[in-house]
């Protein structure tokens, strides 16, 4: 399994995030995923999420692999988000920002098409 490196770029049409393999350091994809500026990116231990805070103190979570959202939080902190950290099972995420505050966002799990609870 290669290992991937994601970047946060900002390009004419957003705020992308930039896909390298790490053997090759060649791009792998690019994909715009916000309008604002993402200024905390992290991964999971795992590899499976992606979470980004941004200026406006959004804060996303996102399947690495498709880039598709799991959670948005909106306003999450009423100024920039200055650092993220998943737990150790990726089923919660911590936020801290400018404004002095910290928050937890749970994050659930998936449910497979047609799975009965």
């Amino acid at each position: 399994m290669n290992q991937v490196l994601y970047i946060a770029a900002v390009t004419g049409k957003g705020r992308n995030i930039v896909t390298w393999d790490t053997k090759t350091w060649k791009r792998i994809g690019s994909k715009t995923v916000v309008r604002d500026t993402i200024l905390a990116l992290i991964v999971s231990r795992d590899g499976k999420l992606l979470a980004c805070g941004t200026t406006q103190g959004d804060v996303f979570i996102l399947n690495s692999a498709s880039k598709q959202f799991r959670t948005v939080v909106r306003k999450a902190h009423l100024g920039f988000v200055t650092a993220l950290s998943f737990s150790h099972d990726s089923r919660a995420l911590a936020s801290v920002s400018l404004d002095s505050s910290a928050r937890m966002t749970l994050i659930e799990e998936k449910k497979e098409a047609g799975a009965c609870s």
